[in-house]
């Protein structure tokens, strides 16, 4: 399949035009419009992951995270992007990336994170695409936490947690990656628990004083699941053909546990 035929079924399954107007879904770099047999994907480019897909002989990465979010008016090897662009471009790697508009489909991030805690009659909060909510197995929020952290394979101690660890959770509000700013909406939603990443100290303090409990599993803990959600969507579609689709083994989180 060449790139542009294998793009044009890509975004039929996911359309670029869910994307917020403020984000970069789409081709990053196309180098040509060779055949695609190989695709590497992961949460985003990084040394390691061009590495990868050179010794894995990929034509095309796939991302969550855009590796071009603002205008570059220079390509520099002084910087990392820099570096990224000219070893892509010279290894005749191709990038296509799937932000928001992937966190906001059916069967992405967002639902994937519903199927780990086994919610049931999910929906969203109000009209905000980017959230999910739904009923879960009665349990406390310690056990919440212990489940979500052995899904995402992820230490616990680099939680935060909000809330009383042994109170009854029933109906739960998320949102993968950033989403804080929906802390109000779930509350308003009657959630006993919301689950995100990237909290902030007045944010913690207002889920306090609206009496809803959250997991704060960081961003990359709640994104990190980008390669399984993105390959289970594609063979859910029959989306197959004779490209291989390879989950990316180069995701590592940015910050360091010091035990």
């Amino acid at each position: 399949m060449l790139f542009s035929e294998f793009i044009n079924e890509l975004r039929c399954i996911i359309s670029e035009d869910m994307q917020e107007e403020w984000d970069n879904s789409g081709i990053q770099i196309k180098t040509d419009d060779s055949e695609i047999r190989r695709v590497l994907v992961a949460l985003e480019i990084t040394s390691d992951v061009i590495d990868e897909a050179v010794e894995k002989d990929v034509q095309i990465i796939i991302t969550h995270h855009p590796l071009l979010f603002n205008g570059i008016k220079t390509v520099d090897t002084d910087n990392a992007s820099g570096r990224y662009i000219t070893r892509l471009v010279r290894n005749g790697i191709n990038v296509y990336s799937c932000h928001t508009n992937f966190d906001k489909m059916a069967g992405g991030n967002n639902d994937y994170i519903c199927d780990i805690l086994d919610l049931d009659e999910v929906g969203i909060l109000f009209d905000e695409e980017f959230t999910r909510c739904g009923y879960c197995p009665e349990r406390t929020l310690r056990e919440t936490a212990e489940l979500l952290a052995d899904k995402l394979e992820t230490d616990i101690s680099q939680f935060h947690i909000v809330g009383d660890p042994e109170q009854k959770i029933n109906f739960v509000g998320l949102c993968t990656g950033a989403g804080a700013e929906y802390i109000g909406a779930a509350a308003l939603c009657g959630c006993d628990l919301y689950v995100t990443g990237d909290l902030k100290h007045h944010e913690a303090r207002e889920a306090e004083e609206l009496g809803i409990a959250v997991i704060d599993a960081g961003h990359y803990g709640t994104e990190k699941i980008f390669p399984k959600a993105f390959i289970s969507v594609m063979i859910d579609n029959e989306f197959t053909y004779d490209i291989d689709f390879i989950e990316s083994e180069c995701c590592n989180n940015p910050f360091n546990l010091l035990k």
